[in-house]
């Protein structure tokens, strides 16, 4: 019978530590001014972003790209590039 005071108790700290946890964004990236930047047919252009890309896993031919595109919503995109490429935001001091 006083199981339902002790959970109303629990209820209230879970509340408040989830209060007390708030979290800060420390980096956000929306490619907003990024069109254009990444690996286009083997040309890579990265001179206009603080992010870096490798592409040397992949085979990227003519007409195959890992670039930032707009089509409506800019985003980071991979077409055929026959391998992994990896996206690396800046380095972020998190202490």
């Amino acid at each position: 019978m006083k199981t339902l005071p002790f959970l109303k108790v629990l209820s209230l700290l879970f509340l408040s530590l989830g209060t007390l946890h708030a979290q800060d964004v420390i980096y956000s990236e929306d490619f907003n001014d990024d069109v254009g930047q990444g690996n286009d047919g083997g040309v890579i252009e990265l001179s206009e972003v603080e992010w870096t890309l490798n592409t040397d896993a992949c085979t990227i031919e003519a007409g195959d790209y890992v670039k930032v595109v707009d089509t409506g919503n800019t985003r980071l995109e991979a077409v055929d590039c026959d391998g992994e490429a990896i996206w690396y935001s800046p380095s972020i001091d998190i202490s």
